[in-house]
């Protein structure tokens, strides 16, 4: 009880008095700290996030040796730095500038060590984040490894995992719509919006397979050999097949046989055909959603989303193994 607070949202005075009589807990006020990472009602500041730039600066400064080569001081951003960020990553689409403050203390650790300068670089800091068969240190953008994180949460959703705040997503949020047409409810917290504003960059790695057809929305999710229907063929497809919106892919399958309604148009009778010829549905089977990227990985989504560079001829007379990295 003395670790404990109570928070109140539109509540009256009286309800809170009479709560606060029965539970012996003092009330709080946001922000507060949870696990290490901020808890707030509103969207990440900058400011919110000082704890975890004072965090990295203090692991740079607290290491005593000053005469680390630059093989040493990669090593310690790769294994050290870059990790410390990772958890506030996963959970936080953090600000641009916090992403900015940390690449420079980075950056100026790597070229100038210790001393933290702002000048010196050699390499433009976007080049050196690539990896080594590109020419690349095997450093990454935090940008994009934070985008990268937070995709994850949309795969999951995909997934349907079975954890409270997935739930509480396709039940309050989703509304039995499909993630890809839900629209954003105006309510939604800060985060919710910049979560599905990321949809349009994971749809194309998405594949849903079909097999009963009870969980995969008809219009909306890509489980049809021409891709997600409602986007290659407008809205006018749903009125001339016959099914809602919201409709699933097994109104369309009886005793695994695709039936589909009377086709009114060309356009119709070509997914029809498509269907039939290429798709095959299996009653038993509950539907699945596939990786189209090998397998889900944050690495496997950081690798989609960042930019690629040429591959060098010289990365492996400079990276071998045994190497001593100068």
């Amino acid at each position: 009880m003395q670790k404990s607070s109570i928070f109140f949202a539109d509540t009256s005075i009286e309800s809170k008095e009479g709560l606060t009589a029965i539970l012996p807990i003092p009330e709080g006020s946001l922000p507060i700290r949870y696990l290490g990472v901020p808890l707030l009602s509103t969207r990440l500041r900058a400011v919110d996030c000082a704890q975890l730039k004072e965090k990295i600066l203090g692991r740079i400064q607290s290491w005593s040796n000053k005469t680390l080569t630059y093989g040493g001081k990669l090593q310690l951003i790769n294994s050290v730095l870059f990790s410390i960020q990772i958890y506030w990553s996963s959970i936080f689409i953090l600000p641009q500038r916090v992403l900015h403050d940390i690449e420079c203390l980075l950056r100026s650790f790597l070229w100038t060590g210790f001393e933290l300068r702002h000048s010196g670089a050699k390499v433009a800091w976007h080049s050196i984040c690539a990896p080594k068969n590109e020419g690349g240190l095997g450093l990454r953008l935090l940008k994009d490894w934070n985008k990268a994180s937070m995709i994850r949460h949309l795969w999951l959703i995909c997934l349907k995992t079975d954890t409270l705040w997935i739930k509480w997503v396709h039940t309050c949020i989703l509304k039995s719509h499909s993630l890809w047409r839900v629209k954003v409810p105006n309510d939604a917290s800060w985060t919710i919006r910049k979560l599905l504003n990321l949809r349009d960059t994971i749809r194309p790695w998405i594949k849903y397979i079909v097999g009963d057809g009870l969980s995969t929305y008809l219009w909306a999710d890509n489980w049809h050999t021409l891709g997600p229907l409602y986007q290659n063929f407008e809205e006018y497809v749903g009125y001339n097949i016959g099914r809602a919106q919201n409709a699933k892919v097994a109104s369309i399958i009886q005793n695994g046989v695709w039936v589909w309604p009377n086709p009114r148009c060309a356009i119709t009778r070509q997914i029809v055909a498509s269907t039939e010829l290429s798709l095959m549905a299996n009653p038993l089977v509950p539907d699945s959603v596939r990786w189209l990227l090998y397998k889900y990985t944050t690495k496997s989504a950081w690798n989609a989303l960042r930019t690629k560079f040429l591959v060098v001829p010289w990365s492996k007379c400079v990276w071998f193994s045994s190497h001593v990295p100068r």
